[in-house]
């Protein structure tokens, strides 16, 4: 029977912590991680680097937020986003918060109210 990599990764760190293990389970146990290691490694290299068609709409989304800040010097709210662009408002802050993590745009506390102005 075939070690499971659970107990493949049990005998590993039986040896790491310097307890005796008998020859067979080790040569069995490295040869099972050997195993996921091709795996992964397959896995990994596979996967494709173009992004998904969820995150081409929303990088376009971001993009019109941006250009909307671009023309509002003093910023704008979420809700003045949302009601621009026909979004959530939910959406308006996740579009924002791209632009706020990304470095292109802050926000500003304005009494009770925070703006979204772009930088630079």
């Amino acid at each position: 029977m075939k070690m499971t990599y659970a107990v493949a990764i049990d005998t590993m760190v039986a040896i790491a912590n310097g307890d005796a293990i008998e020859d067979a389970v080790k040569d069995e146990a490295v040869a099972r991680m050997n195993d996921l290691k091709g795996q992964l490694a397959k896995r990994n290299g596979s996967g494709s680097n173009k992004p998904t068609k969820h995150q081409t709409e929303v990088a376009g989304k971001v993009e019109h937020v941006a250009e909307l800040l671009a023309n509002e010097p003093d910023g704008l709210t979420c809700t003045e986003i949302a009601t621009n662009l026909h979004y959530t408002v939910h959406e308006a802050s996740a579009y924002a918060k791209k632009l706020v993590d990304g470095g292109r745009a802050e926000r500003r506390k304005d009494g009770r109210v925070t703006r979204i102005v772009l930088v630079g």
